[in-house]
């Protein structure tokens, strides 16, 4: 759970910002914000815990399709769709996530927004 984090691992999130793509903009946002905000939990995916910068009783609505791990074990590649509409719904996100150092959890740096009306 986030709340059982050390104070020195909150902080280290806090640190770090993750962007956002959808279509083509692109922004950056600090995780401190996010942390102080909203709700986010660490997640348990297929067996590694994540951070995605989404409050955790929206993550529930979510079907990860593919969840790969680099060779060196530090970066975590998620695709996942967003099914509050239905199974055919929209959008479909894909999230880089690198594990913290000293840490044995993956952080969010980019997510991508994907619709049918944009390429991806």
């Amino acid at each position: 759970k986030l709340s059982e984090l050390s104070l020195e691992a909150r902080e280290k999130i806090k640190s770090h910002s993750w962007d956002k793509i959808v279509g083509t903009p692109e922004s950056s946002s600090p995780w401190g914000f996010f942390l102080d905000f909203n709700n986010p939990e660490l997640m348990d995916i297929e067996g590694y815990y994540v951070l995605l910068p989404m409050q955790q009783e929206w993550f529930y609505r979510q079907t990860i399709q593919r969840c790969i791990l680099s060779a060196d074990g530090n970066t975590l590649i998620l695709s996942f769709q967003d099914l509050s509409y239905g199974d055919n719904s929209e959008p479909l996100f894909l999230a880089i996530c690198d594990k913290l150092p000293g840490e044995d959890f993956f952080l969010t740096t980019t997510l991508y927004e994907s619709s049918n009306d944009s390429a991806f």
